[in-house]
């Protein structure tokens, strides 16, 4: 998973090809996001800051999680494998870690 894949930004860096488009488009790769660890419904709720006030997973999109991402406690974030898969701009969810949670999995912000 290179950092700089043409023309994708941060969270989408990671290139897909081989794919159909939504349009029919066959040709050609595209900017993504890492579909093993993660949804695009995760992604944008991250993106979108969504809160998840109980604290638990399920209140997030399929493949989020619930965590304190920066200093927010109670966000959707989703899994990651290193920072190039979060959001690139400096911002809270622009991190990959475990969150100080040494037994946690990485994700975006912690």
């Amino acid at each position: 998973m290179a950092d700089s894949t043409a023309g994708c930004e941060r969270p989408f860096s990671i290139e897909i090809t081989g794919r159909t488009t939504l349009s029919g488009a066959t040709e050609g790769s595209y900017c993504g996001i890492a579909e093993t660890l993660t949804t695009c419904e995760a992604v944008r709720a991250l993106l979108s800051d969504q809160m998840c006030p109980g604290g638990e997973d399920s209140e997030c999109p399929e493949s989020g999680l619930c965590r304190r991402v920066g200093t927010l406690n109670n966000r959707c974030t989703y899994p990651c494998a290193g920072a190039v898969q979060c959001d690139g701009t400096p911002n809270p969810g622009s991190t990959c870690g475990d969150g100080g949670d040494s037994g946690g999995a990485d994700f975006c912000g912690g």
